[in-house]
């Protein structure tokens, strides 16, 4: 449940660091749907991965997991509709200073792209202490 909740609140991490390129439902609960959806995705890695039997090191991880977070993207934001993908450049981007020409499809691969890392950076963190 603790690794759930973990990847629920990387959701809204990532969400608020992409800011104005993506546009959540106003409801809390859906939010939560949404977080929570992320989460059970995110915590599913590692036993795809020994279900296929592949080796489950950082890079197999890091690999599913950007292959499920593109897939839950563009599930939820391109074909339900419940995200919806601005033009606007990301909000990290202004931050760090890398001026982009963005679009829809570019804002769902920036946020798979920045979504797993985290997702998975965070867990190989916790697993190396």
């Amino acid at each position: 449940m603790y690794l759930i909740l973990r990847n629920t609140s990387v959701f809204f991490l990532v969400t608020t660091l992409f800011g104005s390129s993506i546009l959540l439902p106003t409801e809390l609960i859906y939010k939560l749907m949404l977080a929570l959806a992320f989460g059970v995705m995110i915590y599913a890695i590692p036993f795809t991965l020994r279900f296929f039997k592949i080796p489950l090191n950082n890079a197999s991880e890091l690999l599913l997991g950007a292959i499920f977070c593109f897939i839950y993207f563009l599930v939820v934001g391109l074909i339900l509709e419940i995200i919806t993908f601005t033009g606007n450049t990301p909000d990290i981007f202004k931050l760090i200073g890398i001026v982009t020409v963005t679009e829809q499809t570019l804002n769902l691969v920036y946020l798979t792209i920045v979504s797993s890392v985290v997702a998975i950076g965070i867990d190989m963190l916790y697993k190396a202490r």
